[in-house]
């Protein structure tokens, strides 16, 4: 309950910096992976996954706006953690349209949205791209 919400919510307050940090080390991967199983549990309350999609919104901007996440070498990586977002959350938003948690889902679509503006090499893979342009 509260435990696993404080831990996502810390998830939310990395900046850019930390992101670096963990993506140097290797293990931002891992972290994003626990986080985006939060958000795909279909077991998970709404307040938690309320807490997880919100943290996947901030998380998208400060991952994504990481110099080293804009290097060539990443791109690759970056489609993949992309097109692993976009799932997650068109998932939440088609199966609870009603849900509680659709909201925060729709904030982390449009946090993402908007760095995916900003990252031309990740917006020309059709596979990331498609997911949200059928969200209208």
């Amino acid at each position: 309950g509260n435990t696993k919400k404080s831990a996502l919510s810390a998830y939310g307050s990395l900046i850019i910096r930390d992101w670096e940090a963990l993506i140097d080390s290797g293990s931002s991967e891992s972290h994003l992976e626990t986080l985006l199983a939060i958000c795909r549990d279909k077991q998970a309350s709404i307040k938690v996954k309320k807490v997880a999609f919100k943290a996947l919104g901030d998380v998208s901007t400060n991952y994504f706006g990481s110099s080293l996440t804009q290097q060539p070498k990443n791109y690759e990586a970056n489609k993949k953690v992309c097109q692993l977002m976009c799932e997650a959350i068109l998932s939440d938003i088609n199966l609870e349209k009603e849900s509680a948690s659709s909201s925060m889902a729709l904030y982390a679509i449009g946090n993402l949205a908007r760095i995916l503006k900003q990252s031309p090499r990740i917006l020309m893979d059709p596979l990331v791209v498609l997911p949200i342009i059928q969200l209208q």
